[in-house]
């Protein structure tokens, strides 16, 4: 490993360990920030400073005037909300996302206006992103999951369901079950309609910050203990007879594309796997220059992954040889997921800068400075 690898690792080490020493506290981090969410040709995104933003593309490309018509800004006026890490969910006409000091806001997509917002204890912190159906909104807060009305904020369950130590990742919903990881090394599958366990909790060797990946009926989904593992949705044992080995942590959510799936790991390398015997199908994974927080993403065979030093690189997916002409270096590190609409991949960095990249070529296309100040 590189000694520059190994110092973006130490302090993302550093940085893990003091959020684990703040999980029983009521202040959060100082920082947040989420990764983009696109919908309905609007991209979504949580500030690192506590504001919710609806950017339109053309209109960051033309470089207008903020907001222009079609975006919006929440809260518009004095005030910030608390830390933000999952992105926003856009469910119909209304979107959804939590709050590290532990409240849920509901709001129009189109306009910004609060619907509705929910509290829970400041130690019951939100990380990852809720999940939604017709009727309810499943969110994560603290070791708790939650099943609330979606129109309401009002509660479902009489009780929640309780994990043993705090849910970072996002919650994934598919059929009647929520799926989800925890600190306590456990993988579980809760019941939609009562809250109760599907099946035991799956167990690895090390914390589960990552989020589930639900591929027909296997869940893909990597551990603090350097596994990444391959979970039956129906009954929670193993479909591989090993979980696939890295060399440090899977931290961030893996995604599959032709019957592969790619996943990213602390130790900057990306992996391609067989979905189905979980053996590695390049004749070597890529190496980036430091580790890997954001899931990749794919666009017509092009493989988009980003290192926490900043560079994006677009590989063949096939090979996973480099297929752009050169990297591109944005302006601060990328611990979040990025989003990908129209032929773009947008990427949100710890520069506090959205930046939209033409996903066949790398090129540079909008940058915008996701911050806000308010006019008095």
């Amino acid at each position: 490993m590189t000694n520059c690898k190994k110092r973006i690792l130490y302090s993302l080490v550093f940085f893990t360990l003091a959020l684990f020493s703040l999980a029983g506290c009521a202040s959060a981090p100082t920082r947040g920030g989420s990764g983009p969410e696109v919908a309905n040709g609007v991209i979504y995104i949580n500030s690192s400073e506590g504001h919710v933003f609806a950017l339109t593309p053309q209109n960051r490309k033309d470089k207008a005037t903020f907001p222009a018509t079609g975006e919006w800004v929440f809260p518009s006026v004095e005030g910030r909300l608390g830390f933000m890490y999952g992105p926003p969910v856009i469910d119909g006409a209304n979107l959804y996302f939590g709050t590290f000091d532990g409240k849920v806001y509901a709001l129009d997509a189109s306009t910004g206006q609060k619907l509705w917002d929910a509290t829970f204890s400041k130690q019951e912190g939100i990380a990852g992103s809720p999940a939604v159906n017709k009727q309810s909104l499943f969110v994560a807060a603290g070791r708790n999951v939650y099943a609330l009305d979606k129109l309401t904020g009002k509660k479902l369950w009489p009780n929640p369901f309780q994990a043993e130590d705090r849910i970072w990742s996002n919650i994934v919903l598919s059929g009647d079950t929520l799926y989800f990881g925890s600190m306590d090394h456990r993988v579980y599958a809760v019941n939609i309609g009562t809250g109760q366990l599907r099946w035991p909790p799956f167990e690895t060797q090390g914390a589960i910050a990552s989020t589930p990946l639900i591929v027909g009926d296997t869940l893909f989904i990597g551990s603090f203990d350097k596994g990444f593992y391959a979970i039956d949705t129906a009954t929670g044992k193993p479909r591989w007879p090993a979980p696939f080995q890295g060399e440090s942590w899977f931290w961030e959510r893996a995604i599959e594309y032709k019957g592969r799936i790619y996943v990213g790991n602390m130790d900057g390398k990306v992996y391609a796997l067989d979905a189905k015997s979980g053996k590695t199908v390049w004749s070597s994974p890529f190496e980036a220059p430091s580790a890997i927080r954001s899931a990749p993403v794919v666009v017509d065979g092009v493989l988009i992954i980003a290192s926490t030093n900043g560079q994006i690189y677009g590989l063949d997916a096939e090979t996973g040889k480099m297929q752009w002409p050169v990297q591109y270096t944005v302006g601060g590190e990328v611990v979040a997921d990025m989003a990908v609409a129209d032929n773009m991949v947008y990427v949100h960095a710890q520069d506090n800068v959205l930046y939209g990249l033409e996903a066949a070529t790398g090129r540079p296309l909008l940058t915008f400075p996701v911050k806000y100040t308010p006019k008095k």
